[in-house]
């Protein structure tokens, strides 16, 4: 009535931590320095977001040289998803940076300073095991897939309904609320810059 959107969480809605959202499409828009910059920032929150989601599985911090080996991944898979044309394809998911991290490139490498593939195997497999357990817990029906709706820029107001989820483990509302958090300010920084 008031035109405002709902985050209903708990109740088949998804929230795809890689995808760039409102912040990519402002970044393509702008373009240039600007646009770059935009998108590095979004990067980064989606990578804040991850790590996040992975420290209340793991209920212990995110290393350094993870945080540094998810940034690298992230923008590996956002080229990746760079079309000829210019334009994106659909986000990568939760599920395919697992995949990434499984067969990671040569700069995921070389972020890590491993030599070579059984060096980075060893050392990753602790983070691997974590992303999984967010896909495979009670996390991955939140996070493993595109996202079910986007807030919208020009959206006047935003209600976050927690109740399905509140009746859950701890770790599964603060997610949600953490996600939700991220999702808004990143739409209200992407409204700013345009």
């Amino acid at each position: 009535a008031l035109g405002g959107q709902v985050l209903d969480y708990g109740r088949g809605y998804r929230v795809n931590l890689l995808d760039l959202g409102a912040m990519g499409e402002a970044a393509d828009r702008i373009g240039g320095e600007r646009g770059e910059a935009l998108r590095a920032l979004a990067i980064a929150r989606s990578v804040e977001a991850i790590t996040t989601q992975v420290q209340i599985v793991r209920r212990s911090p995110v290393t350094d040289w993870e945080q540094t080996l998810l940034t690298t991944a992230a923008w590996d898979l956002d080229r990746a998803h760079l079309q000829p044309t210019g334009t994106r394809k659909a986000a990568p998911t939760l599920a395919d940076l697992v995949r990434l991290l499984h067969s990671p490139t040569e700069a995921m490498q070389t972020a890590i300073l491993t030599d070579d593939a059984s060096a980075y195997a060893d050392l990753t497999t602790g983070l691997r095991r974590s992303l999984q357990a967010v896909l495979e817990g009670p996390l991955g029906k939140m996070f493993d897939g595109q996202s079910t709706a986007r807030l919208a820029v020009d959206t006047p107001m935003v209600s976050v309904d927690v109740s399905a989820v509140s009746r859950q483990s701890e770790s599964v509302l603060s997610s949600a609320m953490l996600a939700s958090w991220s999702e808004m300010f990143s739409t209200i920084e992407a409204a700013n810059a345009l």
